[in-house]
């Protein structure tokens, strides 16, 4: 005896369940990270530390295809749990961040003299490096490809 199913409400529920995981595993993922140190974190395979912008391209729907890697050795190495799908998060690392805040007219200007005859420096309040989101499109032993930015599709 067939049982008939509402397969437009099995897709609908399906999806909402997936959402679900979707924002439990993003939270947990982020939370483990962020009480990483980075080299911690690369050491369990949730993070690549050093890697240069090697190409960037623009593709369909305003999107912009980064590729990543390292330019020292070549190898990304075998810990890293990237996937083509994944979702990740790209982030200046510490000279391109001054880099940048340099552009914006950061740079530190001479301020008084402070307490106890010590210079001061009036700088912009600290801020975290520039990221962005995106996703893997493409993953070799020396290359990380990513897709970012764009207005959908």
């Amino acid at each position: 005896m067939d049982v008939p199913i509402d397969v437009a409400n099995w897709i609908k529920q399906t999806h909402s369940l997936l959402e679900i995981e979707r924002a439990e595993e993003r939270s947990s993922c982020e939370g483990l990270v962020s009480s990483l140190s980075g080299p911690r974190a690369e050491a369990a395979g949730l993070s690549l530390l050093g890697l240069r912008v090697l190409a960037k391209n623009g593709t369909l729907f305003g999107r912009t295809k980064l590729v990543l890697g390292r330019r020292r050795d070549g190898e990304l190495g075998s810990k890293h749990r990237f996937r083509v799908g994944a979702e990740v998060r790209v982030t200046a690392g510490k000279q391109e961040s001054k880099q940048a805040r340099e552009q914006e007219g950061g740079a530190p200007s001479r301020g008084k003299k402070g307490a106890k005859g010590a210079d001061r420096f009036d700088q912009p309040e600290p801020r975290a490096p520039p990221t962005l989101g995106g996703v893997v499109s493409r993953v070799s032993n020396t290359a990380l490809e990513v897709i970012v930015g764009g207005g959908g599709g």
